[in-house]
């Protein structure tokens, strides 16, 4: 026998009551949220007959609305990487594991990589290895060198070989040295030299004998030695870089002698080269009265 429950006027009953209905969806037998009229409806009706009227299985609990707090899923626990060997045993190189996830447990296992599987101190051991993890590509900005612009050729009077001092019987030089001056110039000296002295010989086919009288003053404040006219002068046409030294004409006549000049003194001779007859119409002369500094002058 089913025992029948009677709803009385029980505030506390009828709270609960209400609850529920409202969890079920019961509202649309209680439009009048005022219990004492919830009360006087319910009045009589037994709680299996309500049970039987609504059926709860033809409605749905609705999915939690936006903002309730789902409980948080309990992570899958993960194996743990069994370690192929003791690192504190033998020594263990990068051939010794299949995998980089067998080195890379072994290496972290070592905390200070006593075992050499990290050269390049990033962390990352045997990176050989099947599954390493790909290297970070660091991008290199190359900035180009800009060319150097060449030297600008000297463009001051005799300071360049486009440019000598002319020959017009003027020294020129720094005050502290030797000035420098062209007296004249003998475009074929092969007959005097040849008088000079019968054992002389002759320039070679297709060249020439240019003897150069020149001067030295010694413009500066110690005794300075003439051999400077002769070793540090040479020629070269203004069409070939090729220099030409002092050497190979023989004896000449009245050659510059090697001589100590004193300040104030002057001293005065010749000097000869043996010229290609391609170089004679353009012909230069280059003096170097120092390791960095050279004078041009002018042969016409």
């Amino acid at each position: 026998m089913v025992e029948s429950y009677r709803l009385a006027s029980d505030h506390t009953l009828l709270n609960i009551l209400h609850n529920l209905l409202a969890r079920y969806y019961v509202d649309t037998f209680i439009t009048n949220t005022d219990l004492s009229g919830a009360s006087a409806y319910l009045k009589g009706a037994d709680i299996e007959s309500l049970a039987d009227a609504f059926d709860s299985t033809n409605y749905a609990i609705p999915a939690p609305s936006a903002g309730t707090v789902q409980p948080t899923p309990t992570p899958t626990p993960q194996p743990s990487l069994t370690l192929k060997y003791d690192p504190a045993g033998q020594d263990r190189n990068c051939t010794d594991f299949t995998t980089w996830q067998e080195a890379q447990a072994f290496f972290l296992a070592t905390q200070n990589d006593s075992h050499g599987l990290d050269p390049d101190g990033d962390s990352i051991a045997c990176e050989d290895l099947p599954g390493a993890p790909e290297p970070e590509v660091q991008q290199v900005v190359v900035t180009a060198t800009p060319t150097p612009s060449p030297t600008p050729v000297p463009t001051g009077q005799g300071l360049s070989r486009h440019n000598p001092w002319p020959m017009d019987g003027t020294c020129y030089g720094p005050a502290d040295s030797f000035c420098f001056g062209i007296l004249s110039v003998d475009w074929d000296a092969w007959p005097e030299i040849q008088v000079e002295n019968q054992f002389n010989d002759p320039p070679p086919d297709g060249h020439k004998f240019v003897m150069i009288e020149i001067s030295l003053l010694n413009q500066g404040n110690i005794e300075r030695n003439s051999i400077t006219g002769e070793t540090d002068s040479d020629v070269l046409g203004q069409g070939t870089n090729v220099v030409i030294r002092s050497t190979g004409c023989g004896v000449i006549p009245n050659d510059l002698k090697w001589a100590d000049v004193f300040p104030g003194g002057r001293v005065s001779g010749n000097i000869c080269f043996v010229v290609p007859n391609e170089d004679i119409s353009t012909l230069v002369l280059r003096w170097e009265y120092s390791f960095r500094d050279a004078l041009w002058f002018a042969l016409r």
